[in-house]
């Protein structure tokens, strides 16, 4: 990397490496993972038993999605924990999405040119980046079952399950 990505790199950790940073990403993390999801999921279930019963449509969600989502989201943790080593270590096949080290790292090469960036200016981002991935691989098995429940294709079912962790995890863009 060049000097100006190591300046990047070591000012945009400096930016992010108050503790009450890391409290809140791990925190709001949790709290999206934990309560917001299933919240939602029983309020959904609830909207639509009310139309259901006022308007004669059929029902798309239930209450039995809960516990459902509650024991995969559990279930996943170990893969959880392997998503996040992976993700700490930046191992092959990790990407960085957010936050950035102030090098681009969505493709292979770039990932290798990241991975070159001293460990002491990046485990702060690296750490963000793999409490994302931890609460990621924890909601997206638990929305993949949801959806193979009602029905949906694998690949369907799993892009759908992404697509929600990453709303859940304030990644989309």
């Amino acid at each position: 990397p060049s000097v100006g990505e190591m300046i990047d790199a070591y000012r945009y950790q400096d930016m992010l490496s108050s503790p009450r940073t890391q409290f809140r990403n791990i925190y709001q993390n949790q709290l999206s993972t934990f309560e917001h999801r299933p919240a939602d999921l029983a309020m959904m279930a609830g909207i639509d038993w009310v139309k259901s019963g006022l308007f004669g449509k059929e029902r798309e969600h239930y209450i039995s999605d809960v516990p459902l989502y509650l024991k995969t989201a559990i279930n996943a943790v170990p893969n959880a924990v392997q998503a996040f080593k992976e993700s700490i270590k930046m191992a092959r096949g990790t990407t960085i999405g957010k936050p950035e080290l102030g090098v681009e790292a969505k493709n292979e090469f770039e990932r290798a040119r990241a991975a070159q960036l001293p460990k002491s200016i990046t485990i702060i981002q690296r750490f963000m980046e793999a409490c994302d991935k931890f609460n990621m691989a924890i909601i997206s098995p638990a929305e993949y079952a949801i959806n193979k429940k009602k029905g949906m294709s694998d690949g369907e079912a799993y892009q759908k399950g992404q697509e929600v962790a990453e709303t859940y995890l304030l990644r989309a863009k």
